[in-house]
Order: C-alpha cells, then sequence, then structure tokens
C-alpha cells in the first residue's frame, strides 16, 4: 500500500536526484510565476490548491509512466459565492 507520504517522499527523491542545473530551472519557474501572477500563486499554495495539486499529479505521473495506470477522472473548478453570515 502507498500513503501519500510514501508517494510525496518518491516525489521529492526524483527532484532531490535530478541533475542541479534542472531544479534550479523548475525554482526560477516557481519564482517567476510567484513574482508574475501573485494572486494565482498564493491561490495555489491556499486551501483552493487541490485543483493544483490535481493537475500536478497528473503531470508527474504522465511523464513518468509510459502509459496513466487508470483513467483520472475530469476536475471542475466551481467558485461559490461568498455568503453573508446569518443575523440571529
Amino acid at each position: 500500500m502507498t500513503d501519500v507520504v510514501t508517494l510525496c517522499n518518491a516525489i521529492e527523491n526524483m527532484i532531490r536526484t535530478a541533475d542541479p542545473a534542472r531544479r534550479r530551472a523548475v525554482a526560477r519557474a516557481f519564482d517567476d510565476y510567484a513574482h508574475t501572477f501573485p494572486a494565482n500563486y498564493e491561490w495555489a499554495v491556499s486551501g483552493q490548491g487541490p485543483a493544483l495539486l490535481h493537475f500536478l499529479m497528473g503531470s508527474i505521473e504522465m511523464t513518468c509512466q509510459e502509459a496513466p495506470s487508470k483513467p483520472k477522472p475530469n476536475l471542475r473548478v466551481v467558485e461559490f459565492k461568498k455568503m453573508e453570515p446569518a443575523h440571529v
């Protein structure tokens, strides 16, 4: 059984053993993204991040495997209107 900790450790080990120049390039891409789109970056690292995680995990899986293990469900992002607190 592979839990989320095992999965994250595998991803971390893959990144740590990658070419240092490629790791620096990814770090710069994160920095550039945060600088260029600060609101999007803040959203991605906030509680709204599951949508980003969906796409990130899919990208990693498709890059590392010759074929995906099974079809993945489509993900829709739904934005809810803020609700005013109920007054009693």
